[in-house]
C-alpha cells in the first residue's frame, strides 16, 4: 500500500462516522460472546477476526479447507499465519475444517464445469456442496463450544447483501437454525482499510495488485455463484485472477473446460 493510501485510511479512521461504526461493531460482537468467527483470510474477515478477539479476548475461528490447492490463493496461508502468530492474537482458538470445495464439485458433476445450475446434476452437486460445507462447519463450531457465526458480509458488495441486512438485520436465526451475525455489515471498504492501517494487519496481494482497486477486489476463487448474470466474469474479476494467480487460475481452467465460457 503506497503512502498517500495509508495517510488517507489514517485520516478516515479519525473521523466521526468510522469510530461511531467501530463502537456499534464492538458493542454488537461483546453481545455474542459464544460466537465463533468463519474467515476466509480476506480482508474482511481479517478485520473481523482481529476486532472480535480484541473485544472478547478469547475467541474462536473456524476456516472452511477445501482439499484441492487451488481452491485457494497462494498467499491465504501467509496471511493466517501472520494474523495468528501476532501478539494481539494468542487467545484465539483457530481450527481449520475439512470441506469439499467446488473443485469436488465440478468432479461430481463430471461435465467441466458450469457457472449456473441448470441440469438436475447441477442442481444436485449443488445442494451436495452447499449441504456439506454448512454442516461441517457447524459441526465444528460445535465441538468448540460456540453458539453461532460472526460472519465478515458487508452490505457494500453486493445487492443480495444489501437485502440480507435490510431483512434480517446484523443479528438473526437462519431457517436451518443456525445463529448468524455480522458485526461489519455496514461498513464500507474504506472502513476496512482504515481498520487495517490502524493495526497494521495482513492482506492478500490481490488487493494491491488489482487494476480494480483494493476496495473491489475478490479474495477467493468462485465460479458457479455467481448467479443467472454472471456478475464475476462480466466485471472482469476473473481476468484479474488469471493474471495475479496464474498457475492456480490455469488449473481451474485446464481441469474444467466449460469455465471458459465465463471469462471470453
Amino acid at each position: 500500500m503506497k503512502a498517500i493510501e495509508k495517510a488517507a485510511y489514517l485520516a478516515h479512521s479519525k473521523t466521526k462516522g468510522y469510530l461511531n461504526r467501530l463502537d456499534r461493531t464492538r458493542d454488537l460482537i461483546s453481545k455474542h460472546p459464544g460466537y465463533c468467527s468463519s474467515v476466509s483470510w480476506g480482508k474482511d474477515s481479517v478485520a473481523m477476526v482481529h476486532l472480535a478477539t480484541q473485544t472478547l479476548g478469547e475467541h474462536r475461528a473456524i476456516n472452511a479447507r477445501y482439499p484441492n490447492h487451488n481452491e485457494r490463493f497462494r498467499d491465504m496461508d501467509e496471511v493466517r499465519d501472520a494474523l495468528l502468530n501476532r501478539d494481539d492474537m494468542r487467545t484465539i482458538n483457530y481450527q481449520e475444517v475439512d470441506t469439499p470445495g467446488e473443485w469436488e464439485m465440478y468432479e461430481r458433476e463430471g461435465g467441466g464445469g458450469f457457472l449456473t445450475a441448470e441440469t438436475k446434476k447441477q442442481r444436485e452437486v449443488c445442494r451436495w456442496w452447499k449441504d456439506n460445507f454448512v454442516s461441517n462447519l457447524e459441526a465444528a463450531s460445535l465441538s468448540m463450544g460456540a453458539n453461532g457465526h460472526f460472519v465478515g458480509l458487508c452490505a457494500e458488495e453486493s445487492r443480495g447483501r444489501r437485502m440480507c441486512l435490510y431483512v434480517h438485520g446484523q443479528s438473526y436465526e437462519r431457517a436451518d437454525g443456525m445463529k448468524i451475525a455480522l458485526p461489519m455489515g455496514w461498513w464500507s471498504a474504506k472502513d476496512i482499510w482504515a481498520y487495517h492501517v490502524v493495526n497494521n494487519l495482513p492482506s492478500l496481494i490481490i488487493y494491491d495488485l488489482s487494476a480494480e482497486g483494493r476496495c473491489r477486489a475478490r479474495s477467493g476463487f468462485v465460479f458457479s455463484t455467481t448467479g443467472t448474470e454472471n456478475t464475476l466474469p462480466r466485471h472482469g474479476v476473473w481476468k484479474e485472477w488469471e493474471r495475479i494467480y496464474p498457475d492456480e487460475f490455469n488449473e481451474w481452467i485446464a481441469a474444467f473446460p466449460r469455465l471458459i465460457e465465463g471469462v471470453l
